[in-house]
Formats: C-alpha cells, structure tokens, sequence
C-alpha cells in the first residue's frame, strides 16, 4: 500500500468564470425616420476593465437602413454598453487577478422602434469573462515504490484497469 499525502501546488489558473447575458436599450437621433427597414449589427468587439469586480464592455457597429417620407438611407452607428459582471473564484486569488472576454455568438438586434426625434434599438449579447490568478491547490499525492513501476513494459502505454472477469 503506498503512502498518502497532501501536497501544496502554487499555480496559475482560470480560477473563475461567467456566463453573462446582456440586454440594452441604445437610442439614436434621427429627423424625418418614419420606418426602419433593416438593422445590420457588425464589427463587434468585447472588452474586460479590471477594477473591483470586471467591468464587460460591448462596441458594436450597426447599419440602420432607414426610410422618410420620399427616400432610403442607411445611418451608421457605434452602440457602446459597460456591465459589471460577478464572478466567484473557485479557490483562493493570490496576487492580482487577470480577466479575459470573448462573445458567445453575435450581437443581436432584438427590437427597433421609431419615435419622434430618435430611433430606439434594443440589442443583446452573451460574453463569456475569464479570471486568471495564481491560486493555491492542494492535491493528494502517492508515493510509489519503483517495483510498482518494473512492471510497466511501455512507459508511453496508457495505463489500464483489470476488473478481474474472464470472458
């Protein structure tokens, strides 16, 4: 039987991480708009602020393709939206904390609605936000007598366990 211990390994780790839905109203001024005829969301990029907790942030570039009372135009727009995202560290941040984001899917336009003076857009998007730190693991460890190693003929064969059945 071999001996058991626990060991302390420092590391640096993904010790957190979130899912995060965000939903957002963002208003452009618009004369004259009497419809919308299409909304093309592009160039979007995600960005992480790191402070007390992560503050996620979205840009994205939207084309409204837009109609008056005698023509078409298409009004070109940055829509910027910060959230705060929680995030619970599965083991203890030793040292200063590292965030990374990335969109889950596209950024979506969810709702236009055109009212005197100004063009409402309702947008969404789903982030995913890393925290990377050094944190502090404790592992069991087995110490193993080099006899138990003698009978491994390839060291680079994966090991296996025999349940003890005859078929």
């Amino acid at each position: 039987m071999s001996d058991s211990r626990l060991q302390e390994i420092f590391t640096k780790a993904v010790v957190g991480r979130a899912e995060h839905r965000m939903t957002w109203s963002h208003t452009v001024p618009a004369e004259g708009v009497t419809a919308v005829l299409g909304v093309h969301v592009s160039d979007c990029v995600v960005a992480v602020r790191e402070g007390e907790a992560p503050q996620v942030q979205v840009l994205a570039e939207i084309d409204l393709w837009c109609a008056d009372s005698r023509t078409t135009k298409v009004i070109r727009v940055s829509a910027r939206h910060p959230e705060t995202v929680t995030m619970n560290p599965v083991g203890p941040v030793l040292g200063q904390a590292e965030y990374s984001a990335r969109l889950l899917g596209p950024v979506e336009a969810t709702g236009v609605t055109v009212g005197p003076g100004g063009i409402t857009l309702d947008l969404t998007a789903r982030v995913l936000v890393e925290m990377s730190a050094v944190t502090r693991l404790w592992v069991k460890s087995y110490a193993l007598s080099d006899a138990a190693l003698d009978d491994v003929e390839d060291p680079d064969a994966s090991l296996t366990s025999d349940s003890g059945s005859d078929e």
